[in-house]
């Protein structure tokens, strides 16, 4: 086991009011799902990021997200928290003062190392939010697992 950490992306489609304008099958290796009424489906949930042991990045969510409750339960995050964050992994990245996003112990969290590790981690967070369309209307995710 060890620190697995998931972003997830939400889009309300209110399928209840579209009646009939919601059609479709699910299928995998080519096998329709079946049991799914897709007339009675609200939301789309998309798995967008993923760390491992990333603690620096785990201890941001815990602190300004989860009010401190390290829960490993499913977080509301605000677009504009997951700009902070990336301007937060930017800075740390420039001026190297690892104090303002320190590593977080915990069993299973990883190396508590400044090391290039956690610098792969910082770059790996950018990306990903760079990647995320924050004008959407998503909403944001985080959970934690260990």
């Amino acid at each position: 086991m060890g620190l697995d950490m998931y972003l997830t992306k939400q889009q309300y489609i209110g399928a209840i009011y579209l009646k009939e304008k919601v059609k479709g099958e699910i299928t995998i290796d080519e096998k329709p799902i079946k049991g799914i009424d897709f007339n009675k489906i609200d939301y789309i949930s998309e798995n967008v990021a993923q760390w491992r042991k990333a603690n620096q990045i785990h201890g941001w969510f815990v602190d300004n997200i989860q009010k401190g409750e390290d829960n490993c339960r499913k977080n509301y995050v605000k677009n504009s928290k997951l700009t902070e964050l990336k301007e937060l992994c930017k800075k740390v990245l420039k001026t190297k003062n690892t104090k303002l996003l320190p590593p977080k112990k915990g069993s299973g969290f990883g190396s508590c190392e400044i090391d290039d590790d956690y610098y792969k981690n910082l770059k790996d967070t950018i990306k990903i939010i760079d990647n995320l369309d924050l004008e959407s209307n998503f909403d944001f995710y985080y959970k934690s697992s260990w």
